[in-house]
């Protein structure tokens, strides 16, 4: 597992390195040494594996129980179908399923400690894609299984789905400027995502689909500006570079608040006591 994971770094840096020295978003952005870089190489070895391994083991009990009540009518309806065609209502049932998710992981304060670790990335690359916390990514892959396993679609069907938008999302983190034209609103870019990740007020909270940018048009959460790219990234408060301390850190108590100094008095100024009722 963890010499696939090695491997497919490998490949992937060979495709986009290129991509993003070429054609940067952000240009003089580094790539090795940049902060966090090797916090991220263990996210996408370690955390990679660590997610496929939840992932099989909490959906081999849903998956079989799930199918258990699968009318047999809509198994063999789906079944029945090329594999081309199913392959595409996979696409738009992770899809659908993916966006709500992704809404209630940045609306929902349980889900949100453990997504803000993804948003905590403050320079956007494609190795940025794998900054995840496994609990979050196990979270969201499981509710796309569910509704196709219940369906019938073969395992091969969600697996493909699964694998194609995964690496559609290395592509969208990437520091890669391209524009897709009159298509740029139909499926999603680098530009599209990145703005998911700016922490600019105005742009907060938008942009939840992961391949089709027109269901956040559809939902009301399209923010997608002509030719402007986000010009900063991350959380408000702050994230430690330390990879094991991430995954820890939506398991600890928020930092008490430094309390609040009271004014200097200038000498010879009469105060005022107050008393509460």
């Amino acid at each position: 597992m963890f010499v696939n994971a090695l491997i497919g770094l490998v490949i992937l840096g060979i495709v986009f390195f290129p991509l993003e020295r070429l054609w940067p978003a952000q240009r003089g952005q580094r790539f090795f040494g940049r902060p966090g870089f090797v916090t991220d190489l263990i996210h996408f070895v370690v955390t990679g594996a660590l997610t496929t391994v939840g992932l099989v083991l909490a959906a081999i009990p849903f998956v079989v129980a799930i199918r258990a009540f699968t009318p047999a009518q809509i198994r063999d309806v789906v079944t029945a179908q090329p594999e081309v065609l199913q392959l595409v209502e996979a696409l738009m049932i992770v899809e659908l399923v993916g966006y709500w998710s992704h809404r209630l992981m940045h609306s929902v304060p349980s889900l949100w400690k453990l997504h803000r670790v993804h948003h905590s990335s403050e320079r956007m690359d494609w190795l940025a894609a794998a900054h995840l916390h496994p609990f979050d990514a196990s979270f969201g892959r499981l509710l796309a299984v569910i509704p196709l396993a219940y369906l019938g679609f073969s395992r091969e069907t969600f697996g493909g789905a699964i694998a194609f938008l995964t690496l559609h999302g290395i592509f969208q983190h990437a520091n890669f400027r391209v524009r897709l034209g009159p298509l740029r609103k139909v499926v999603s870019s680098p530009q599209f995502h990145h703005w998911h990740h700016t922490n600019d007020p105005h742009a907060r909270d938008r942009n939840f689909a992961g391949l089709f940018p027109w269901i956040d048009g559809l939902f009301g959460t399209l923010y997608l500006p002509d030719r402007e790219w986000p010009q900063t990234y991350g959380i408000d408060d702050a994230m430690p570079l330390n990879y094991l301390r991430q995954l820890a850190s939506p398991f600890r108590p928020p930092p008490a608040a430094s309390p609040t100094p009271e004014p200097a008095v200038p000498s010879g100024t009469c105060v005022e006591a107050s008393s509460t009722i």
